[in-house]
């Protein structure tokens, strides 16, 4: 530069999830867009999930011919009576059809329970559509 003139150098904005901020804004007011669009993944997220367990209920109830409000999380062949080797075969088939997925035998041997079921069944809607729910 001639003469030691300084040069003002505006600040550049900072760049966050396709947001832009003018630099010195109140991270405060960032931290609260931040808080509310992690809350929203979140309800979003158990949205799918809560979804996601009523289509398993549905099959176990079709599959077992029971009443689904008898399954929960928590449920394990000991809690339905014809969950066995075979029901099990047949659960999973009808779970392939409501999710449009297809298991192999390592998740039929991981699907032990209800919430197995349920970490399966999503990792693999996942897959299909590309996304992690």
């Amino acid at each position: 530069m001639e003469g030691g003139a300084s040069v003002q150098r505006k600040p550049l904005p900072h760049v966050q999830e396709g947001r832009t901020s003018p630099q010195g804004s109140s991270s405060s007011q960032e931290g609260t867009v931040l808080a509310e669009e992690h809350t929203d993944r979140r309800e979003k997220r158990n949205l799918i999930m809560e979804e996601l367990f009523v289509k398993v209920k549905a099959a176990f109830s079709s599959t077992f011919d029971i009443d689904p409000q008898t399954i929960t999380l928590d449920s394990t062949p000991n809690d339905v009576p014809a969950w066995d080797s075979m029901g099990h075969v047949e659960l999973a088939s009808s779970l392939e059809h409501a999710f449009g997925v297809s298991f192999d035998v390592d998740d039929l041997m991981a699907m032990e329970n209800v919430k197995e079921i349920c970490r399966v069944v999503q990792s693999k809607v996942g897959k299909v559509q590309g996304v992690r729910v």
